[in-house]
């Protein structure tokens, strides 16, 4: 009889001790946890504060294009008289455009490439890349059909480059009505390499 007493005894200092430990115990794991999360909370805060301090570059194609010989800002619509074409290549007549491009970011962009597309024609060239603040003119010629048409360009179009403002990357359009036809004109690759034309007329 007095072991079983003892025993219960030693259960009730257990319990005792276990409950003292387990209120300790509590306070300190609320404690960890305030300060991991605010921690957390202070390593998040200067990532974005040190993110917002990047410099990136910003391409930008503001504020539109030039095709044979006329300009017009994105949206906007050219039209054009199929006889003054530079000449034909296939059931298309050659114009000649003009492109500005702007990195109006603070670094520089990198080599990065952009796509031209008018109908079933497209083209993608290369730029070895503008520094922060520059400014380049990229000009070619473009194939257009006779009719109404789109012409697009895309910017970076591998989405190789980090840039503070994505969404002027998008691709910008203008609406082209090409009347006549050109069919009389001289083919455009006459005097030039079948390379030449070759590349021209391939969709990229």
């Amino acid at each position: 009889m007095n072991d079983l007493f003892t025993y219960a005894k030693q259960l009730m200092v257990f319990g005792v001790i276990l409950c003292i430990c387990v209120a300790g115990i509590k306070p300190s794991i609320a404690k960890y946890t305030a300060n991991s999360h605010a921690e957390t909370t202070s390593k998040n805060k200067s990532i974005a504060v040190k993110s917002a301090n990047i410099a990136l570059p910003d391409l930008s194609t503001h504020p539109g294009i030039e095709v044979g010989g006329l300009k017009a800002n994105w949206g906007e619509t050219i039209i054009l008289d199929a006889g003054s074409a530079t000449g034909t290549f296939k059931d298309m007549c050659v114009f000649p455009y003009k492109v500005d491009i702007w990195n109006l970011g603070t670094a520089h962009t990198g080599a990065f490439e952009y796509r031209l597309k008018a109908g079933p024609w497209s083209i993608l060239e290369g730029h070895p890349g503008l520094s922060a603040g520059g400014f380049t003119q990229a000009q070619g010629h473009i194939g257009l059909k006779p009719g109404k048409q789109e012409v697009i360009i895309g910017l970076d179009n591998m989405n190789q480059i980090v840039e503070l403002n994505e969404n002027n990357n998008i691709p910008q359009a203008v609406t082209i009505k090409l009347k006549g036809n050109c069919f009389s004109l001289q083919p455009y690759f006459k005097d030039k390499s079948a390379r030449n034309a070759k590349s021209f007329s391939e969709y990229k």
